[in-house]
């Protein structure tokens, strides 16, 4: 719910709690789960660009559109277009493909663990290194191909 809740607050309102945190917000159990937000002392504001622009990205993600997700990051003023915007695609649709691979992951990972109640083994100092040397080598590697 507190997904959802933020969502509506940002993208529909435009107005949201800028401190959340477990002390700010809590979970009404007697009534179905509704949030309770405390502490409305740091609040913020979206303007309606910045909301389209989000929402539009959103979808372009949701597409697997890395077009659709720079022309919102245009829109909003957080990426400026240059002449040759090449390389932005690929990095934009590298994080597409990489997102979509964790998603794929975490869901495999909740199937197996519901069929195999257990913990998931913490990666060792060298798995964690070596996990950040791929993706760093994978997020390079479209940028050193040649066309």
């Amino acid at each position: 719910y507190a997904v959802e809740s933020y969502l509506e607050q940002i993208l529909t309102h435009g107005f949201f709690h800028a401190d959340p945190h477990p002390g700010n917000i809590a979970v009404d159990d007697m009534n179905g789960g509704r949030l309770i937000f405390y502490d409305f002392g740091m609040m913020g504001r979206i303007s309606a660009n910045i909301r389209e622009g989000l929402l539009e990205a959103f979808y372009g993600i949701y597409e697997k559109n890395p077009d659709k997700v720079l022309q919102a990051m245009i829109q909003m003023g957080v990426l400026v277009p240059t002449g040759d915007m090449t390389a932005v695609r690929r990095t934009a649709q590298f994080f597409l493909d990489s997102f979509e691979q964790r998603l794929a992951a975490q869901k495999k990972e909740r199937e197996v663990g519901a069929l195999e109640p257990g913990f998931k083994k913490p990666l060792s100092k060298e798995g964690k290194v070596q996990k950040k040397n791929e993706r760093l080598a994978a997020i390079g590697k479209p940028h050193m191909t040649m066309e």
